[in-house]
């Protein structure tokens, strides 16, 4: 196994000992040597499941997608309007059929559609569905392969605050 040090402030923290946290090898290589977008081009992915990771509740590996829902909105409406945009997904702001104010992001066209980025936004998704109840974290929806469907929040974005 590999050791990291994690005393980033040795001269603020002199009277305290330093601590080592063992990493595994695959940890390791995974944190600081992580697979890219043109490692998963080449067919590289980064499973969930390994001998070393395991999930530790059932609902880890588990999902409830909501596909009718998040097909019920129309992108030509009127309120529909496109607001920004992340590196993976695209960002409108749209209406339900009861004139409520949500948040639909959607892979944008440059990504490929691939079980690799279908695994990761329903991760996110799961996590998302886990922190609803958090007043610090925006409420989710529903989910559908890459689309998600989200509580609306005034004030801009996280890069703005």
């Amino acid at each position: 196994s590999t050791t990291h040090n994690n005393n980033k402030n040795k001269n603020n923290n002199k009277n305290k000992k330093e601590r080592k946290i063992h990493l595994s090898r695959n940890t390791y290589k995974a944190l600081y040597n992580p697979i890219t977008s043109y490692d998963a081009m080449r067919g590289w992915s980064d499973p969930f499941l390994t001998e070393e990771c395991q999930q530790s509740k059932d609902w880890q590996l588990t999902s409830f997608p909501s596909c009718n829902g998040v097909h019920e909105y129309d992108l030509f409406d009127v309120n529909t309007i496109l607001i920004n945009n992340g590196y993976w997904r695209d960002v409108w702001r749209v209406q339900d059929s009861m004139g409520n104010v949500e948040v639909l992001k959607m892979m944008r066209y440059a990504h490929e559609f691939e079980e690799r980025n279908y695994d990761r936004h329903r991760r996110d998704a799961v996590a998302m569905e886990r922190l609803t109840r958090s007043d610090h974290v925006v409420d989710i929806y529903g989910f559908c392969g890459n689309s998600g469907i989200f509580q609306y929040s005034e004030g801009g974005d996280v890069h703005n605050m």
